[in-house]
């Protein structure tokens, strides 16, 4: 897949459903806290959001795209100021990978396995601070273009490091080592 060329379109975050700290971006901007910013949230529809009436956006503020195709990712990516993942666990975190290829910024959980996939490349935060989370974000949006193009450049960069070819050529080798040693 061809991936666009960026576009800033600024206060726009992308979010995914990713465990209930998702909750938390929604409370962030939701509350309006952050101004001028709305949030597009992609994924399956979580249930924490139908539990709790804090979560249902009466404006355009907070919109749930549900599952997009792949075409329609890229453009939010090209069109998000960032791409917001507070995970708290994570077994790879292949949407911060997808987010960089397409030269969107991440914000992002700092867990270890998150600290491994995205490394310099995007901004961490403590995904069990509501403050923390909604400060890095703030700062983000308001910082100037110096800040999103080190990130983009950086995140291009760093996604090179993963590939489906890379992965079938590692799984081919660790076979054919098996078989060597007799595994």
């Amino acid at each position: 897949m061809r991936y666009e060329a960026r576009t800033w379109k600024t206060g726009s975050c992308l979010g995914s459903f990713c465990s209930h700290s998702a909750r938390y971006v929604c409370r962030t901007c939701c509350c309006k806290e952050i101004k001028d910013c709305s949030l597009y949230i992609v994924g399956s529809h979580y249930r924490v959001f139908t539990q709790e009436s804090s979560m249902t956006a009466t404006d355009d503020t907070i919109r749930f795209l549900g599952r997009v195709s792949d075409e329609e990712l890229v453009r939010l990516y090209n069109q998000a100021s960032c791409f917001i993942f507070p995970s708290i666990y994570e077994g790879f975190g292949l949407p911060t990978i997808e987010a960089m290829k397409c030269g969107c910024p991440v914000l992002s959980s700092d867990i270890p396995v998150l600290r491994e996939v995205c490394g310099d490349a995007a901004i961490f935060f403590n995904p069990y601070h509501v403050e923390e989370m909604r400060d890095t974000i703030r700062q983000f949006l308001n910082a100037d273009n110096t800040l999103r193009s080190t990130l983009v450049s950086k995140g291009f960069v760093n996604a090179k490091r993963f590939s489906w070819e890379k992965t079938v050529k590692t799984i081919i080798q660790l076979a054919q080592q098996s078989d060597i040693n007799g595994r």
